[in-house]
């Protein structure tokens, strides 16, 4: 999070939030399949899975297959090892951009809010005195954690501010 010109831009176009969940949504939808000329991915990306923990609750799993998906969809983004990525707890919430890594995490992070609290829809809402308070409001506004609203909060905010854990 926070500016560094090596990470990826926020896409203002994205205004709606997007039900990233383990859980299938409880509406009915059509799911059109894309032509054969249609591509996200490359062929060594074209299939796989994402597997959350739920015991740290639905918030933290949404959060998780988020960035999951942004390892996925990030071509720039190196496997773990020759099976897929492996994330640990404390690397979704590791910041530091100096190595490979470490940066890729930070990207998956941006990546992962963007869908769960939209820029445009969390800067509605932001608050005159962000305070605990106000952080506890977005998180359930958007069934976010509480740390994953904190860390947008500073990233939106045009004030310089710090959270301590």
């Amino acid at each position: 999070m926070g500016s560094n010109s090596e990470t990826y831009p926020r896409r203002p176009v994205l205004s709606a939030a997007i039900n990233v969940d383990p859980e299938p949504p409880k509406t009915s939808s059509t799911i059109s399949p894309l032509p054969d000329t249609s591509r996200i991915t490359d062929a060594v990306r074209s299939s796989g899975a994402i597997l959350a923990n739920t015991r740290r609750g639905p918030r933290r799993a949404r959060f998780t297959v988020a960035h999951e998906l942004g390892h996925f969809l990030m071509e720039k983004h190196q496997l773990t090892d020759a099976t897929g990525f492996r994330c640990r707890s404390q690397d979704l919430r590791e910041t530091q951009e100096g190595h490979r890594e470490l940066k890729q995490e930070s990207q998956a992070n941006q990546f992962a809010i963007e869908p769960l609290a939209p820029a445009p829809k969390f800067e509605a809402l932001l608050s005159n005195h962000p305070d605990l308070e106000y952080a506890e409001h977005t998180r359930d506004a958007f069934g976010i954690s509480l740390e994953a609203s904190v860390r947008r909060m500073i990233d939106l905010r045009p004030e310089a501010l710090a959270a301590v854990w």
